[in-house]
């Protein structure tokens, strides 16, 4: 069978060949084509052909400059190499005039000038004869051009017919392009024309004298000026005239004197000579040196000289042109007071200078419009010289007929670049900043002058900018027209206002006004606000929002007082909510200061101000990290009392929504929003059950009633399909009213999510199917927003409620694939040996086990056992292992006491067991003990695993190990050991002069190792056979139990066992002390240890530890019993000298009377003594005692009472002090 099954393939194949090739087919494919990446072609390209007959064209894109680029697959037939610029213009053009004119040069440098240069001589070439290609010429004369042979080029374009102006144009090129024109070159291209120069070739050579400045120094070519060279310079005036106007174009107005004719003071001079004067004067202006008087006299004559020029008519037509575009040019530099005075009569008179003007700044602003790399600052000047101008032609006593046309044409310039800031749109790299533009902006009078298809978008526009800046008192000046105007929208502008306006508001916006954007200090080091712990925001935020509301306030009441009705309530809401800090919970007192009271409140405003207050007690105002970055200083206390005053605000404003509009069931959701996050809040404060569950009822009981009246609606034709409310029931259900909120600890409500489909199954197929179709499209909206960690159990209950239909299929291919991901993956965990543990420590295996499939798909599990693990779906370092050890704690410590946690070494390799296309990786080895008698379970462990899910995002799958069943109430079973383990045991008989004894006993093995006396059963005996006994104090101390290392053990006798055990150690302190009751022996015998266990025993000698050959050591005991009698005397007699040579003569005893009297007797002191003659004598006769109290009363009568004399003498103060040191001493 599979040998006719080949023979079938093979003729197939056989006939198939044979087909395409009778067909042509093979060379029409082109055989097999291997794709490749586009490429970029520059030059033009034709179809493309693949094959025979075939013809394909070529691909184009638009690139990064608005232009057309060239894309074909590389490798194919017909690929058009990109010729050099060069060829690509000999090709098109018929003659060297055309290929000049259509010739890119590149930027000239020094370097190339060097290079071509020398490549000019080591590669010499003949000039191309005149029967030569184009293409040949044009390269030659590139090469002239970049060596800067202009010797050589003047003669190669000389032979040409038809070429006079050719010399011309390379010269306009090279003034855009040569960065390396020396004032020599100048010379040398001055005296190889051949005809006089036009107005832009004459520009272009002062372009490259002003770049040939930096090298060398231009006074010899002004000498060569003034001697004469062709058509430039010499004592021709037309000659002279030109070489004024170079060397002012290059800078160097100083030098145009000797150049320059002067005005004549008597009749009119040429239009030539008045221009060459004015752009005299307006070089004399540009000059830093030039004084202010001078600059502002030099430009008030340049103007004036233009002035008299284009608004003449009988002036050559190419001249009014210049001087219009010079003055054009000049009226941002005039001074203020002329430029006032003469824009007063502009538009009189019957020249009109002032429409000439306005004609040229709108050719100016078109032309500057097609850049790029157009500069802001010349679009604000075009701007600001026509918003002059408009001013002035508005208040212009007699008005043009044309008034109306020009107007318009400025407001659309206007309309044009305030929408281009405003959106940042346009090919352009920079916008003219939104600041300059409202200090330009058009007023509210503009409307009256322009025609009304330009008044709503002007206004619009203008209202915009306005507000963007905080300046609502002209953008509603705007607002105030349109309400008279028919043509346009009040509603429309008012909302612009206050949604522009509203960013303005916001107390948290850092003010600009306040804050500098750097400040140089003084080690030359900027600093911008914030990065010395400064607040972000301007400071007295609660003062600003006073401020924002009150503002916000009179905005209503104007829009109030010009009868505007359909009110943007969401946007004025929007700005409500933009007027508060962070930190603040909205007022009753502010909503009634700006809505009205909130019992007549429109229900749309009590709805948008409850969702606002609803998002933002989940967020900012909970949160005390906002509050203490704010300033508030609130305690917790004032925090919660603020949070539950904004939940009851919000209900209070549904409860009026609800009065006003019974039928709404958007004001029900909101409802049950509030009363669910206050649930929630509750209960992270405190779990009480007691007033949690209420609320959460409370908010289910709202969704319901919502569905109701949704339902009544929709199936009256009332409401379209909106799934609004249950797409919002439904993560409600899951455990938080926004996805962003959810969590692991959140609990689905699965009653809720039934209840929901139970509604869907309610309606009719069609309205059914809608609906899912609907909630569909929703949740797959939503998956993207939900943690990863919760995106299984989202799409999980969200298609209990989709079930099969065809909207679903997105979110039932992620249901799919996260159940292939949970059957395919497995978190194992295995008690090390019997479950009857009881209270002694033993093993717990933790592994994962996971298909093959899954492992090649998910590159390993290895991570899992990193920290500081970067990937792209976390987006921030992850420390795996950290979570998972904290995660193995906090299940088992309740009930466990957890003696040591190891983790394997992640380039440990898995391992199969006995489930054919599985894997195990070990991951840790936890050791642990029961807390008591009654545990009876192993609880589970979660691990979170993170996979891929195609939806630019991340899954985090969860996985739990089993709840296993163990008993602790019985006596453990021996652990397993996994093999020979080995115990040392060290004697220290360094104090048995003391009567001590002590021993260290360390073991090491596979498992769990079990208690001392399974290791070593003999060692009580052991050592009371040798005379010691275990002390009261420290006697035996356990050590505990540790694990060094993962083990790699493969154990052939359970093939079902984890081939990983972890190695540990355990050890012990012995101490005993002498019994003095049995005569120890002299040789101490090591205890014997467990059978399969290596014994080692060691003694201490001094500070070291060595190794015993055998199991014995020599206590030494009889060479220690005592000292002898001559070592007793010895020492006597030795304390005894000791005692003579130390002893030090008796100091004579100084003899100290108590009851000494003070050498210096005051009131104070003499209450003092007498004070310590009452509290340190003994007084036998009660008498004595109470004359001396009646004493001490009588001296501070005298000295310290209020009315004290004070006037005893010393002699009695000594009487006094005497007498009782008397009665004292006797």
């Amino acid at each position: 069978m599979l040998a006719n099954l080949r023979s079938s393939i093979c003729t197939a194949t056989l006939t198939l060949l044979l087909i395409l090739i009778s067909a042509d087919l093979l060379a029409q494919c082109g055989g097999a084509i291997r794709l490749q990446p586009a490429q970029p072609v520059r030059g033009v390209i034709g179809p493309i052909t693949v094959g025979s007959g075939v013809v394909v064209p070529p691909n184009l894109i638009i690139g990064e400059d608005g232009d057309p680029v060239m894309m074909i697959p590389e490798g194919t037939d017909g690929v058009v190499i990109a010729p050099t610029t060069e060829e690509a213009n000999s090709d098109e053009a018929s003659s060297l005039k055309d290929a000049i004119a259509q010739l890119n040069l590149p930027r000239k440098t020094v370097d190339q000038v060097i290079q071509a240069k020398q490549n000019l001589i080591l590669d010499p070439q003949a000039s191309p004869s005149e029967d030569a290609d184009v293409a040949e010429k044009i390269t030659y004369l590139t090469k002239l051009i970049t060596a800067s042979d202009w010797q050589g080029a003047a003669e190669l374009i000389a032979k040409e017919e038809d070429c006079e102006s050719c010399f011309d144009q390379v010269i306009q090129k090279l003034a855009r392009i040569d960065e390396s024109v020396t004032p020599s070159d100048i010379l040398m291209l001055l005296s190889l024309r051949s005809q006089t120069p036009d107005r832009e070739t004459l520009s272009s050579l002062g372009q490259l004298l002003r770049k040939s400045q930096t090298r060398g120094n231009t006074s010899h070519l002004v000498r060569r000026l003034s001697e004469g060279m062709p058509f430039v310079g010499g004592d021709d005036p037309i000659a002279r005239g030109l070489a004024c106007d170079m060397l002012i174009e290059a800078g160097l107005h100083k030098e145009t004197l000797g150049f320059m004719d002067p005005l004549p003071e008597t009749g009119d001079a040429p239009a030539e000579l008045k221009i060459r004067h004015a752009v005299y004067h307006v070089a004399v202006a540009k000059d830093p040196e030039t004084s202010e008087l001078n600059r502002r006299n030099s430009l008030i004559l340049a103007a004036e000289l233009m002035l008299g020029l284009f608004p003449d008519s009988e002036v050559e037509s190419k001249q009014r042109s210049r001087a219009l575009t010079g003055f054009a040019e000049l009226l941002p530099m005039m001074p203020e007071e002329w430029k006032q005075l003469w824009l007063t009569s502009a538009f009189n008179g019957d020249q009109n200078p002032g429409r000439l003007l306005v004609l040229e700044l709108l050719h100016k602003h078109a032309q500057l419009a097609k850049q790029r790399n157009v500069s802001p600052a010349d679009l604000k000047k075009v701007l600001t010289s026509l918003h002059e101008l408009t001013t002035a032609l508005m208040a212009a006593e007699n008005g043009t007929g044309t008034r109306e046309e020009l107007v318009d044409d400025i407001s659309r310039v206007f309309v044009t670049e305030f929408g281009r800031t405003l959106n940042k749109s346009g090919r352009r790299n920079a916008w003219i900043n939104i600041a300059d533009l409202s200090r330009i902006c058009p007023t509210a009078s503009w409307l009256t002058e322009v025609s009304p298809e330009i008044r709503q978008p002007l206004a619009e526009k203008s209202i915009r900018v306005l507000s963007t800046q905080d300046n609502p008192k002209n953008a509603l000046a705007f607002v105030t027209f349109s309400c008279t105007d028919e043509s346009m929208d009040a509603d429309t502008l008012s909302a612009a206002l206050i949604k522009s306006w509203s960013q303005n508001l916001d107390p948290n916006r850092p003010d600009e006004n306040f804050f500098e954007r750097r400040t140089v200090t003084s080690s030359g080091v900027f600093y911008y606000p914030g990065m010395r712990g400064g607040q972000p925001s301007a400071p007295l935020t609660r003062s600003k929002q006073r401020r924002s509301l009150r503002q916000l306030a009179e905005v209503l009441v104007e829009f109030k007082n010009l009868g505007l009705k359909d009110l943007d309530w969401p946007g004025l809401v929007s700005a409500f909510t933009m007027s508060h800090s962070r930190a603040e919970v909205y007022r009753v007192e502010d909503i009634e200061k700006i809505f009205g009271p909130v019992a007549n409140l429109d229900p749309e405003i009590s709805i948008e101000i409850s969702r606002s207050l609803w998002k933002r007690l989940q967020r900012n105002w909970r949160d005390p990290n906002v509050q203490k970055s704010t300033g508030t200083r609130r305690t917790t206390k004032e925090i919660q009392q603020e949070v539950e005053r904004g939940y009851a605000l919000g209900q209070t404003l549904l409860e009026s929504a609800f009065s006003k509009d019974p039928s709404s069931w958007q004001a029900r959701v909101i409802s049950a929003n509030l009363y669910f996050d206050l649930a929630e809040y509750w209960r992270e404060l405190d779990p009480d059950l007691e007033r949690y569950i209420p609320q959460r009822e409370a908010a289910f009981a709202n969704y319901r009633e919502a569905s109701n009246l949704y339902m009544t609606q929709m199936l009256a034709g009332e409401q379209p399909v909106n799934l609004e409310l249950y797409l919002q029931w439904f993560t409600t259900a899951l455990g938080a009213s926004e996805l962003s909120f959810l969590t692991v600890t959140t609990r689905p409500e699965n009653d809720q999510v039934l209840r929901i489909l139970e509604i869907f199954n309610g309606v009719d197929e069609l309205k059914k199917s809608a609906h899912l179709e609907q909630f569909s499209a929703g949740v797959e909206s939503a998956i993207g927003n939900v943690p990863a960690d919760l995106r299984s159990r989202f799409v999980r209950h969200a298609m209990r409620i989709i079930q099969d239909h065809p909207a679903g299929m997105g979110t039932r291919r992620l249901a799919m694939l996260y159940e292939d991901l949970e059957a395919e993956v497995e978190f194992h965990c295995k008690v090390d040996g019997s479950t009857d543990v009881g209270t002694d420590p033993f093993g717990l295996h933790l592994s994962l086990r996971y298909t093959d499939a899954l492992e090649r798909e998910s590159k390993g599990f290895d991570i899992y056992l990193h920290n500081q693990v970067y990937t792209p779906l976390a987006q921030q370092p992850m420390d795996y292992k950290d979570d998972l050890e904290s995660r193995i704690r906090e299940s088992f410590s309740e009930h466990f006491e957890i003696i040591a946690i190891q983790f394997n070494d992640p380039d440990f390799k898995p391992y199969s067991f006995n489930r054919p296309g599985w894997m195990e990786k070990s991951y840790a080895y936890v050791i642990m003990k029961a807390k008591d008698a009654s545990v009876d379970l192993i609880p589970e462990v979660r691990i979170d695993l993170d996979f891929e899910d195609g939806t630019n995002g991340s899954v985090r799958i969860p996985v739990l190990t089993p709840v296993i069943p163990i008993v602790a109430s019985s006596q453990s079973v021996p652990r397993p050991t996994h093999g020979t383990g080995k115990v040392e045991l060290t004697l220290d008989d360094r104090e048995l002069e003391n009567g001590i004894l002590e021993m260290e006993i360390l073991a090491d093995g596979l498992g769990v190792l079990p208690p001392l006396d399974q290791l070593v059963p003999d060692w009580k005996t052991t050592f009371a056979d040798s005379g010691f006994q275990l002390a009261d104090v420290d006697g035996f101390l356990d050590n505990g139990l540790n694990i060094t290392e993962m083990h790699e053990d493969l154990l052939s006798s359970s093939p079902v066992s984890t081939p990983v055990v972890a190695k540990t150690e355990r050890s012990w302190t012995l101490r005993f002390d002498r019994n003095r009751a049995v005569e120890a022996p002299i040789q101490f015998e090591f205890p014997e240890v467990a059978s399969g266990s290596e014994r080692v025993c060691k003694r201490y000698t001094d500070f070291d530890i060595v190794t015993l050959d055998a199991p014995t050591a020599e206590l030494a005991i009889g060479s220690r019993q005592g000292l002898k009698l001559w070592q007793i005397f010895a020492g006597i007699a030795a304390l005894f000298v000791g005692l003579l040579f130390f002893r030090s003569p008796r100091e004579k005893e100084e003899q100290v009377d108590p009851w000494q009297i003070p050498t210096t007797l005051s009131g104070l002191s003499l209450l003092q003594y007498l004070r310590k003659v009452e509290t340190s004598h003994h007084f036998a006769d009660p008498d004595l005692l109470e004359k001396l109290r009646t004493e001490i009363q009588s001296v501070e009568a005298n000295f310290f009472a209020k009315k004290a004399t004070a006037d005893t003498d010393q002699t009695e103060l000594k009487k006094i002090a005497d007498h009782w040191r008397r009665v004292v001493s006797e």
